[in-house]
């Protein structure tokens, strides 16, 4: 009977202390559990950092990489000789030399590790260096020899390259646009902002205000581009509407609709004209086109579908960003009416919480008291340009109107006029031979465009005396056998915008353009194309056209051409932030890219199919 009270106190002493050994053998599973979280947050913690020191390191590589790449493909081309070295053919070596120089650039223009125009400015140089590149004909016997041109030969010609028709239009057309931005600037500006504003929101109210001053600024740049490069009408339609935008604050939604519609009308506008673009005018003065163009028979088709597109991109605009819903507060219009306006003062309270919201704009009562909070009004200077005189800018636009009838009829009076490239030095002597034009305008000319046009024109000369555009189309034919009339255009169209978007579409244009017109010539011969009476060459310039055209669709990216690169960086004054995002403007160019290219394949080939 002594035997269970032993064993009931040892149960009883078990139950006090098997709790607290449950409590003890929990702790130290929590702080194991606890020190292993903590080994597993710094483990992620290293991975993340050693991740971003190889991005960083990737990154700074880059520019290294690329060139690397450029190198051993341009010298595989060299060794490897894809043409063959047949000399009495085409002069395939040429050919060879040619193709390793252009594949060279074109990796170096889109690893983009130099600037554009260095490469271009490569193009000279290495052509020289390589020597055997530009072959000649000549006659002897009665047999036609291929032969290679000297090393003193190729430099005089590929300089002669350098200064074209391409380069002197580029060249007097943006002198034209400076001197047209300087005669709209200032007071002018702010008086078109006024206006403009009154008679959106005047005639068409809160709802429909935004989408009608949408689509004039859609309208006006494209329309603009008729007379001046289309980079350069987009930055003077800029600077005209420039008070409007800078009075919203970075985070407005007007300030980014009418950005896009800007980016929009200004990349929409390259089709307009001949001198809208550089690849119009290479096709307008290219060798490859077989075919008498003029100002009428280009704009009777870029007309109506420029027009289509614009609308098209409009109305995606509008959808995609609610327009209607943004409204805009009746003082921006006061503000803008005062004789003093050096001082704006803006409400930030458009924000991005929606697409809809109201930006105030204001003014204080008392503004010279100073008495401002953090929450009241913003502060924003505005210094007045340097205002040319009138009489200044009714010379300017003079200049203007003379060099545009200069430009239209150049090709009907080219025995007394020379030609477009003669035509072009017109604007540049007016404007700076009259003192409209100062030092500091040239000095602040886009050269970095003039030199890519000077090394992107010699480039494709050099392709197409060696005989290298020859040989690469009929590779390039011989991958499109399978598509034949509408669906071969598509496909070229398609091509020409996607490489437009990546990088340059003057590069594209230089590049893409020559192997398009080659193609659709193929077809043509093969075919024998005729409607309604007209000849086959006259409906193959039609489509060579439209392959021009779709260079202008390439807008997807923000680092696709010139207008995009400077509409992206604008900047609110205040707090130094961008108006556009990114993925703004890759929706607002893959609408334009879309609308434009569907235009181009549809509308454009109904368009020449009739006319031509």
């Amino acid at each position: 009977m002594e035997n269970p009270a032993p064993a009931a106190s040892r149960n009883s002493v078990s139950d006090i202390t098997n709790p607290l050994s449950c409590t003890a053998s929990s702790g130290r599973q929590m702080f194991k559990s606890s020190q292993s979280d903590l080994e597993s947050a710094s483990q992620a913690q290293e991975n993340q950092r050693i991740c971003k020191q190889a991005c960083d390191l990737l990154y700074r590589l880059r520019p290294y990489v690329c060139i690397a790449v450029a190198m051993l493909v341009f010298i595989g081309i060299l060794v490897h000789k894809p043409f063959g070295s047949d000399n009495h053919v085409l002069g395939n070596d040429g050919a060879n030399h040619a193709f390793a120089l252009l594949m060279l650039c074109i990796i170096l223009w889109i690893g983009n590790p130099v600037k554009p125009f260095v490469t271009a400015m490569l193009v000279p140089m290495v052509a020289v260096w390589l020597g055997k590149i530009l072959i000649r004909h000549r006659k002897a016997a009665g047999k036609t020899i291929v032969e290679f041109l000297s090393t003193q030969e190729a430099s005089a010609k590929i300089l002669s390259f350098m200064i074209n028709r391409i380069v002197t239009l580029v060249l007097g057309s943006f002198c034209l646009a400076r001197a047209l931005d300087k005669a709209l600037a200032g007071s002018t500006s702010r008086a078109f902002s006024r206006n403009l504003l009154k008679y959106c929101y005047g005639r068409w109210g809160a709802i429909g205000g935004g989408p009608a001053l949408s689509f004039i600024l859609v309208l006006f740049p494209m329309y603009l581009s008729a007379l001046v490069p289309h980079e350069a009408a987009t930055m003077v339609a800029f600077n005209l509407v420039s008070p409007i935008i800078y009075a919203l604050p970075a985070q407005s939604i007007l300030a980014r609709v009418l950005l896009l519609s800007l980016l929009l009308g200004g990349n929409i506008g390259g089709m307009i004209s001949i001198i809208s673009t550089p690849q119009n005018i290479l096709l307008f003065s290219s060798e490859l086109v077989n075919y008498q163009l003029s100002w009428f028979k280009w704009m009777r088709v870029s007309i109506p579908l420029s027009l289509v597109a614009a609308l098209m991109a409009w109305m995606g605009i509008v959808l995609c960003w609610k327009v209607w819903e943004i409204k805009l507060d009746p003082e921006l219009t006061d503000l803008l009416t005062l004789e003093d306006e050096s001082k704006l003062h803006i409400n930030h309270t458009d924000m991005e919480d929606g697409l809809g919201g109201t930006p105030l704009v204001s003014v204080p009562k008392n503004p010279a008291n100073g008495n401002l909070h953090d929450d009241d009004i913003l502060l924003l200077e505005e210094k007045k340009p340097n205002e040319v005189s009138y009489a200044e800018k009714c010379y300017i636009f003079a200049v203007a109107l003379i060099t545009i009838f200069l430009w239209t009829t150049s090709e009907w009076l080219k025995d007394i006029l020379g030609g477009l490239g003669i035509v072009s030095f017109f604007p540049i002597v007016a404007l700076f031979g009259m003192g409209v034009l100062k030092r500091n305008d040239l000095n602040h000319l886009p050269w970095d465009i003039v030199l890519l046009a000077m090394g992107a024109t010699t480039l494709s000369e050099i392709c197409r005396h060696s005989g290298a555009f020859e040989l690469i189309g009929q590779s390039f034919e011989k991958h499109l056998g399978g598509f034949q009339g509408w669906t071969r255009l598509a496909v070229l169209c398609a091509i020409m915008a996607f490489s437009g978007a990546v990088k340059s579409r003057f590069v594209a244009a230089l590049v893409y353009l020559p192997l398009a017109f080659l193609a659709i010539d193929a077809e043509t011969a093969t075919h024998q194309i005729f409607h309604r009476g007209r000849s086959p060459e006259a409906f193959a310039a039609g489509q060579k056209i439209l392959a021009a055209f779709s260079c202008s669709a390439g807008m997807l990216l923000p680092i696709s051409g010139l207008i995009n690169v400077f509409l992206s960086d604008v900047r609110d004054q205040i707090t130094h932030k961008r108006y556009l995002r990114n993925r703004d403007i890759i929706v607002a160019g893959a609408i334009g890219t879309v609308a434009s290219l569907l235009c181009i394949i549809t509308l454009g080939y109904a368009i020449i199919h009739y006319l031509y």
